[in-house]
């Protein structure tokens, strides 16, 4: 029997559903960008990776060793937030700099708004917001940065996949 590579294909499928979602994000404006809705990007997420790994078990007779599992679960979610990242990174700064523009107002917006709840007083919020305000907000690198943390989280939610639907004959 031929191997498939489950984790690609999951992993590939699962992110062209997100670039989907995120496009519809996207068509809605920058609340429903930012709005709860944009959370069910990662039920989505996880939902291939689970699937994925339910896949695989089925393709290997029903067992399913730990490490496979977490393997198969890890490939689909490096695959979809990598997709994904990119795929924000191209729509903010090559194809629509305008949304990118409303977007980062509304971003500085909330973000003086959490300075201030959590008790920061004036002078020190209009210090962090005129650095913030004088960076670039959406570089490749600082983009795929904050991608390998969002991984560790990530490896997290494989690790706990894995161990649900691992089974052993």
């Amino acid at each position: 029997m031929e191997k498939k590579p489950i984790g690609l294909i999951f992993g590939l499928t699962g992110g062209a559903c997100i670039i989907l979602f995120m496009t519809g994000l996207y068509k809605g404006g920058v609340d429903v960008y930012l709005g709860r809705l944009a959370w069910l990007g990662y039920a989505i997420m996880i939902g291939f990776g689970v699937a994925a790994t339910l896949v695989k078990r089925k393709a290997n007779g029903g067992e399913l060793l730990l490490m496979q599992a977490l393997k198969t679960a890890f490939t689909v979610f490096v695959i979809e937030l990598l997709l994904q990242t990119l795929f924000i990174w191209l729509l903010l700064n090559y194809l629509d700099t305008h949304f990118r523009d409303v977007l980062i107002v509304e971003l500085d917006k909330r973000t003086e708004e959490a300075y201030r709840y959590v008790g920061y007083d004036q002078q020190k919020i209009n210090e962090m917001m005129q650095q913030i305000r004088g960076s670039d907000h959406f570089p490749l690198g600082g983009m795929l940065t904050s991608l390998t943390t969002v991984y560790i989280v990530f490896f997290l939610f494989s690790l706990l996949i894995a161990a649900v639907v691992k089974k052993k004959k």
